[in-house]
């Protein structure tokens, strides 16, 4: 079998592995932003766009919108990432819980636990940043610098996570997908990656946990 054949082969068994763990990524996705969640429940908003008891309107919301966007997502598969494509992802997961959701921000931002805090953001240097990143380096350096740059008011995080999945299910690379148990340990590597800009640890660490196919 050819590489060609054999890539192609890998995408698509991604893209069926990506679409029928959608309601886990979901899940685990809410978890990690801080939903206090249950699989059960993330399968009946994700499966039947139902509301479900004990859970706040934010938290439903917030689910509801990761099923938006994975929908976007499998949907533009082979849609280019520039920065469009980011703060579309963005909108669409901060629709009905954030003000100019896809807007790129003009409000300085602090992030929890550390005394570090991200550049005000600069539209042309983001748009290049964005396009070099896509043509050059694998998901995760999209994660990073997503996390990293606070393009957005919000959901930076659930935006950077998102794209970084297109990049690996669109190369048969496979899903990005932090583990509840992992979500302290999370924490501590993003925040290291912040303060230092080293990225070493954390794609590390994701690779090691998080990366499932």
């Amino acid at each position: 079998m050819s590489t060609i054949a054999e890539a192609e082969k890998a995408v698509k068994f991604n893209v069926f592995y990506a679409k029928k763990n959608v309601v886990d990524s979901i899940w685990k996705e809410a978890i990690i932003e801080g939903v206090n969640i249950t699989y059960p429940q993330a399968k009946v908003i994700v499966e039947h766009n139902q509301t479900v008891e004990g859970l706040t309107v934010t938290g439903t919301i917030t689910v509801y919108n990761l099923k938006l966007a994975w929908n976007y997502l499998f949907e533009h598969l082979n849609s280019l990432v520039d920065f469009e494509f980011v703060a579309k992802i963005n909108s669409i997961l901060g629709a009905s819980l954030v003000h100019n959701a896809g807007c790129i921000r003009n409000i300085p931002v602090g992030i929890s636990g550390t005394a570090w805090q991200p550049e005000m953001p600069d539209f042309d240097t983001a748009k290049a940043t964005i396009e070099k990143i896509a043509n050059m380096e694998p998901g995760l350096k999209m994660f990073g610098y997503l996390c990293r740059s606070q393009l957005f008011s919000d959901g930076n995080k659930r935006t950077a996570q998102l794209v970084a999945n297109k990049m690996l299910i669109a190369d048969g690379r496979g899903i990005l997908a932090i583990p509840p148990e992992c979500k302290h340990d999370f924490g501590e590597k993003l925040k290291r990656f912040y303060e230092t800009a080293d990225d070493s640890e954390l794609q590390k660490f994701l690779i090691e946990t998080s990366i499932y196919n």
